[in-house]
């Protein structure tokens, strides 16, 4: 396997399409009970601490949560403030060198190297200590498993038969999880996986508005959610019983509009791919090769846990306590009044 990490002059800037629940800084009322769907990884230790990092192929290195490093007893140092950041880019400080350790048996590395500070606004409250991102560890073969929220490293496979799987080439040089589908005007378009949202599709704008004309009557509800690059979201979501997505057919799956920062950020993006919708595929990724592999899962939907009352509560910047309400139209909410 190869290392994990990688050293950065401190003040870097990275992409991080990250996806956080908003826990107290967005009222769900009436939702099902939330269901952690991160990919973890629980055999990591950095200077011999364990800790407790999420697989996100949205983000592009190694990060941990402000509390997390502090708890670590490591040395931070912050960004300059004059740095220029691009849209999508956070400026985040980086610890002092520390030896990371990842894996166990034939997988066990040991790198020293910096990591990521990055800080969350009031109410978030993730359950790991932060995430290991798609540019550390893009050169293995992986095998998912998300339907149970499991990723496996693996042995170096043959290609699995054409018959059953379809395959599409990973984006070269992405620091992110990209897939390329064919696009308009000779240029490719990119389907970004992101095993950092839980969610099913996210459409870019124009495929978004397309899809949505063509299924007005589609069953709706509101969602919220909080990513560094994008800072808070509010949308509108949707269901979709059978969506292609180039060459890509899902079934049963949430489907909203992305972020403009993901539209501006990956070039000729189409769509997003959440943990909910690679539940209904079965996915493996060669990474050295740049090959990804799909095989439609033949199994019954499971009930997927959403905003029931169709109405989310959020504050306008995170910094202030009042709330302001967003209803989709024709929800329970939204009939109340």
């Amino acid at each position: 396997m190869n290392p994990p990490a990688r050293k950065r002059h401190p003040g870097w800037r990275t992409l991080t399409l990250l996806v956080f629940a908003l826990g107290l800084c967005a009222l769900q009322a009436a939702d099902d009970p939330p269901v952690n769907d991160r990919i973890m990884f629980d055999d990591i230790r950095v200077n011999d601490q364990p800790v407790r990092l999420a697989f996100d192929t949205g983000a592009s290195d190694i990060m941990v949560y402000r509390p997390v490093a502090e708890r670590l007893g490591l040395k931070i140092t912050e960004p300059s403030a004059d740095t220029k950041l691009d849209p999508g880019e956070v400026r985040f400080g980086t610890t002092a060198p520390v030896e990371f350790q990842f894996g166990t048996g034939v997988f066990a590395v040991t790198v020293t190297g910096v990591l990521a500070v990055v800080d969350l606004p009031t109410g978030v409250r993730p359950e790991e200590d932060g995430v290991i991102g798609w540019d550390n560890l893009r050169n293995n073969y992986f095998v998912f498993d998300a339907a149970n929220s499991k990723m496996s490293l693996v042995a170096p496979r043959k290609p699995p038969e054409p018959a059953a799987w379809q395959s599409l080439p990973l984006r070269k040089n992405s620091e992110t999880l990209v897939l390329e589908i064919p696009g308009s005007k000779d240029q490719p378009g990119g389907i970004l996986i992101d095993t950092g949202a839980p969610d099913g599709v996210f459409l870019s704008p124009a495929r978004w508005r397309e899809w949505r004309a063509a299924h007005s009557t589609a069953p709706t509800t509101m969602d919220a959610y909080f990513t560094p690059g994008a800072g808070l979201v509010v949308r509108e979501v949707s269901w979709a019983k059978e969506l292609a997505i180039g060459p890509l057919i899902l079934t049963n799956v949430t489907v909203q509009e992305t972020s403009p920062v993901e539209t501006a950020l990956i070039s000729g993006h189409e769509a997003t791919l959440g943990v909910a919708a690679l539940k209904r595929q079965d996915m493996m990724i060669d990474g050295k090769n740049g090959m990804a592999y799909f095989a439609r899962r033949q199994i019954p939907t499971a009930p997927f846990s959403h905003n029931r009352l169709g109405a989310v509560f959020t504050p306008s910047d995170l910094q202030h306590d009042p709330l302001e309400a967003h209803v989709a139209t024709g929800t329970p909410a939204d009939t109340a009044g």
